[in-house]
């Protein structure tokens, strides 16, 4: 089900899906913090310091950085120059004439995620493994056949399957920009041994859109999943563990 970590089976310049994984270390580096401040527009910032907390505060960071920059290796445009509007459900969107491109990120405790595609949509979710995983959450709000696959698992597999469930259905409803607005009873993902998770949508949800799914393991404390519309078989092409520190304080980032 989890794909390790790799680059892909395509030349990076050429990749449609791309992923970049990033710790909130990161920007504990006086240089890269000062970078990642810099690219970051009026109203990240403003967002940015609603965050109560420190930790939080340096994920946003972390990850709108990282996002700018992977934007800008693709394109070879500033990281700075890049603007963003709020789509129907208040999902943030590239502005216009940007319609070829579709970047979406994701932040947990201590992990950063940020997603591109290129001609399609994309989706991403970033999940900590935890011990006190919240599994009665499935049954008060997932579909009938997801609580069961969940109940079916033995104890100690529970909680690491309903995150996973948990991962890929948070990364299908950002990539349809509906956020919480799309019921978690109304769409099941199932999963089963040696096939990719497969997508059934209740008829009055259903956007006629052919989904598909990967999941990533970033560490071994960390879930994640990519949910694209570029066609079967496109490969998502993770980039190394060391891109987002040598890019931290370039003007024009690279692949």
């Amino acid at each position: 089900m989890f794909r390790a970590l790799c680059c892909g089976h395509v030349p990076v310049d050429d990749a449609q899906l791309l992923i970049v994984f990033a710790a909130p270390a990161l920007v504990d580096d006086p240089a890269a913090r000062a970078a990642a401040l810099a690219v970051l527009d009026d109203g990240e910032h403003a967002r940015m310091q609603r965050y109560v907390f420190a930790r939080d505060r340096d994920l946003y960071l972390t990850m709108h950085a990282v996002q700018r920059r992977l934007l800008s290796a693709v394109t070879g445009e500033p990281p700075a120059g890049w603007r963003f509007v709020a789509g129907a459900q208040g999902r943030p969107e590239l502005a216009p004439p940007r319609a070829a491109l579709s970047v979406n990120g994701s932040h947990t405790h201590g992990m950063t995620m940020c997603g591109l595609a290129r001609g399609a949509v994309i989706g991403v979710d970033v999940e900590q493994l935890r011990n006190d995983t919240p599994i009665s959450v499935s049954d008060q709000f997932f579909s009938p056949a997801e609580q069961a696959a969940i109940r079916a698992a033995p104890p100690d597999q529970q909680g690491a399957r309903f995150l996973t469930s948990w991962t890929l259905k948070e990364s299908y409803m950002k990539a349809r920009g509906l956020g919480m607005s799309l019921p978690l009873d109304q769409f099941t993902i199932e999963l089963a041994p040696g096939a990719p998770p497969r997508l059934h949508v209740e008829p009055a949800w259903d956007d006629g859109i052919t989904w598909h799914f990967e999941m990533l393991r970033p560490t071994p404390n960390h879930l994640a999943a990519v949910c694209h519309n570029a066609g079967q078989g496109v490969p998502v092409t993770v980039l190394p563990d060391t891109w987002a520190t040598l890019n931290a304080t370039r003007d024009r980032p690279i692949l």
